[in-house]
This record gives C-alpha cells, sequence and structure tokens, in this order.
C-alpha cells in the first residue's frame, strides 16, 4: 500500500471527481494536500489523523535563527 492516496480514494474521499472541486473539499475538512499538476497529493497519514480528530497545520518550515 503506498503513502499516498490513490486517483480513486482520493475521489472516494470527498465525494467528487473534478480536481478544482476535490481541492475545495480537501480544504474543507482540514485534510493537507498537494497539487502538483493534474494530480492531487493526499497522505494516508494525514486522512487517518483528521478522521481521529487531529487538527492539522501547514508547517512555516524550519526556523533556522532558533538553530544553534
Amino acid at each position: 500500500m503506498s503513502e499516498f492516496l490513490s486517483t480513486a480514494e482520493v475521489r472516494e474521499l470527498v465525494g467528487c471527481v473534478g480536481r478544482d472541486a476535490q481541492c475545495a473539499k480537501l480544504t474543507h475538512l482540514g485534510v493537507p494536500f498537494i497539487r502538483d499538476g493534474a494530480r492531487i497529493v493526499v497522505s494516508r497519514e494525514h486522512v487517518r489523523q483528521r478522521i481521529l480528530g487531529v487538527e492539522l497545520r501547514a508547517s512555516a518550515g524550519v526556523r533556522l535563527e532558533l538553530v544553534k
């Protein structure tokens, strides 16, 4: 099993076919994703965490000024 959902699994999760509609629904559900051209990349782990009620936030990246 892949770390990422297949196209069919994304469609089943959000209940719609169009890429724009799928992105909107994933955003509404609070599931992080990356749009890579025509592909929507969704981590299985992120979906699991959302189902468990974990609030996911996008990272702002590494703050190198805090590294000593």
